[in-house]
């Protein structure tokens, strides 16, 4: 059938020659035709119109995190499908590696002419003979555009693109933090009951002749349930933890026939050693993020302007510290929203120098939301930014990402409506939903931030985090400057140093750059900045020069010519900067060298197996302080 009408001709003319088979054909027909087989479809064709309904209704629009109270716009309108290759997961490296901390956008892209995909063959056949694909693992960074694309997938299949549609009968969102607040025992009938209640009518016939239906587990690393792959459920009407039930669903002993799509950041991927993943069935791939033609065609989606999206990438393409992150999605629309104001389509100018740091970015990303969205609440109440902000910094210091209420509780954040409507933005990455032991349903519910309630006897469990983990990795550093923070930055400078300890590393840039004068004005704005870590700052980067790579990074974004020209005069250059691994690596030596104006004898570089035109062209306007380059 997904052939067209000609194959299906072609094969029922076959199967008519052989007299037994067209006697089979035939008792196939008149059953086709029973009253009872004609009701059975129109009670499912009734539950793929309400699904689809249900589906469009929360899916086929979104709404920027910057919008107006009910404004959104089609998914349509600014989706731009990310890059896809086939992978399998590096679990002991690729989990550790902070997206500020990759090499360049081709280390990203590196697979991408041997064995990229596009979302619309994930589910493709290897050969015509072979059995269809039946599990597809998608793993990536996170902001890297995993749920965005299950989101596309969904609404494509409820608006009848034919590619999916042909495919599938019926496709269920399951979203695995939805499933972090059912404590007791449950049954897979009820999870999907929960989460779509148009499938009433006909969800045990799901669970029995699944073969036309997805199932899309977004954000596995998500859910809390710890996977039990020793006591694997295998019946979905029978009740299991849920931690059961979802390895029952990854190695297939549940909706066996179906197929099913899970979605999971670089973490935590140790579950798929535990999988009898079918090789000729599963397809591992990876989101890399956008490449340079996505990245183009994600801000003329944005900006619904030709012109100024080309101003902007423009000036990005001139600015390798902004730019080298834009193969991330969420990055992307961080700088679309920042670099919106500064440039007219008309004139073609600016009407100030547009940011040229992450410190500036991400200040200026403060700013519209304290302007826009709830500001009055942080200006009239330090002690909410201070709670926000510790709360971001332990964060940092755990390696936590997700937080409960009781962590809110602990660090003192109240629940001002005014400071309600601010985080929402600054915190926006849960739905709100009830589980309803008595009902069975979830109705989604405006709530505070990303909470997800479940009513027990003995508590109320909530989770939030931040929009992006840069965010939070911003906050954290904001923690040091405000005259109320009491805690001492050595354990981000000097201690983790010392142990070399990397979690802080993007923290330390940020340190830095809040003393800048750019980013200064912006904040200072709406509240006062304290001076005292400066100090600090500048012996921790006259003291580790030597040996920490990240000092050049750190003095890219202070922007402080005299404090430059002081710190180069004793580092030793040749060593530290032999091997480095990225263009932007070389773009904040580059700075350091002309800001300090340091001539160097003899430089060996590195330049590795990539980017080395890149590498060079940065390298070249450092040339002339050179007498050998090597």
């Amino acid at each position: 059938m997904e052939e067209g009408a000609e194959r299906c001709r072609s094969f029922c003319t076959i199967l008519f020659h052989d007299e037994r088979m067209k006697v089979l054909m035939l008792k196939m027909m008149n059953k086709l035709e029973s009253d009872e087989t004609k009701n059975k479809l129109r009670v499912w064709v009734k539950a793929q119109e309400d699904l689809k309904e249900e589906l469009l209704k929360n899916l086929r629009t979104i709404r920027d995190y910057n919008a107006s109270p009910g404004e959104c716009m089609r998914l349509e309108d600014r989706f731009v499908e990310p890059v896809i290759v086939k992978s399998k997961p590096e679990i002991e490296v690729e989990s550790q590696v902070h997206e500020m901390m990759k090499p360049s956008r081709k280390y990203n892209l590196k697979k991408i002419n041997e064995d990229r995909v596009t979302m619309r063959e994930l589910f493709k056949r290897k050969e015509s003979w072979l059995q269809y694909v039946t599990t597809v693992v998608m793993f990536g960074s996170p902001g890297i555009g995993k749920s965005m694309l299950c989101k596309k997938l969904v609404v494509d299949w409820a608006e009848e693109d034919d590619k999916i549609k042909n495919r599938f009968d019926f496709v269920i969102l399951l979203k695995c933090r939805n499933l972090n607040h059912i404590s007791t025992e449950t049954t897979l009938r009820d999870i999907f009951l929960n989460e779509h209640p148009s499938l009433k009518e006909v969800v045990d016939d799901l669970m029995e002749n699944a073969f036309r239906v997805l199932l899309v587990l977004d954000a596995l690393d998500e859910m809390k349930h710890r996977l039990d792959f020793n006591d694997v459920c295998k019946s979905p009407n029978k009740a299991n933890k849920i931690g059961s039930i979802i390895a029952g669903l990854l190695q297939g002993t549940l909706l066996s026939q179906g197929t099913v799509l899970v979605t999971t950041r670089l973490v935590d991927l140790q579950w798929i050693q535990d999988v009898d993943f079918d090789p000729i069935s599963t397809c591992m791939v990876e989101i890399v993020g956008f490449s340079h033609e996505k990245t183009e065609e994600f801000f003329e989606k944005f900006y619904r302007n030709e012109d100024k999206a080309k101003q902007v990438l423009q000036y990005l393409s001139e600015n390798e510290v902004l730019s080298s992150l834009c193969f991330n999605p969420v990055f992307c629309w961080i700088t679309a929203t920042c670099l919106t104001r500064y440039f007219n389509a008309i004139d073609r100018s600016t009407c100030d120098p547009a940011p040229k740091t992450m410190t500036e970015l991400f200040s200026l990303y403060l700013h519209l939301h304290l302007k826009h969205h709830g500001g009055e609440s942080i200006t009239s109440s330090p002690d909410s930014l201070l709670s926000l902000c510790r709360l971001a910094f332990h964060g940092v210091k755990a390696r936590k990402i997700l937080f409960s209420d009781e962590d809110l509780k602990r660090e003192g954040i109240t629940k001002s409506p005014a400071l309600q409507r601010f985080l929402q933005r600054i915190l926006p990455r849960a739905l709100a939903s009830r589980w309803d032991k008595g009902k069975g349903i979830t109705k989604p519910s405006p709530a505070f931030l990303s909470e997800v309630f479940l009513k027990t006897e003995v508590e109320s469990v909530c989770h939030y985090e931040f929009f992006h983990l840069t965010v939070q990795e911003f906050f954290a550093a904001l923690y040091f400057l405000l005259p109320e923070c009491e805690e001492s930055v050595d354990e981000v400078l000097m201690e983790s140093t010392n142990r070399g300890d990397d979690r802080f590393q993007i923290v330390q840039r940020f340190l830095s750059g809040l003393f800048a004068n750019k980013p200064r004005d912006i904040l200072e704005r709406h509240f006062k900045l304290s001076t005292k870590p400066m100090k600090q700052i500048h012996s921790w980067l006259k003291e580790y020069n030597h040996k920490d790579p990240n000092c050049f990074h750190c003095v890219y974004e202070l922007q402080n010519v005299e404090f430059t020209k002081t710190m180069m005069e004793d580092v030793e250059f040749e060593k530290l900067t032999k091997n480095m691994t990225s263009p932007l690596d070389c773009t904040v030596v580059v700075y350091a060298l002309q800001t300090a104006n340091k001539p160097i004898d003899s430089w060996r570089v590195d330049l590795g197996p990539m980017d080395r035109m890149q590498r060079m062209k940065i390298l070249t306007s450092a040339f002339p302080l050179c007498e050998k380059f090597v």
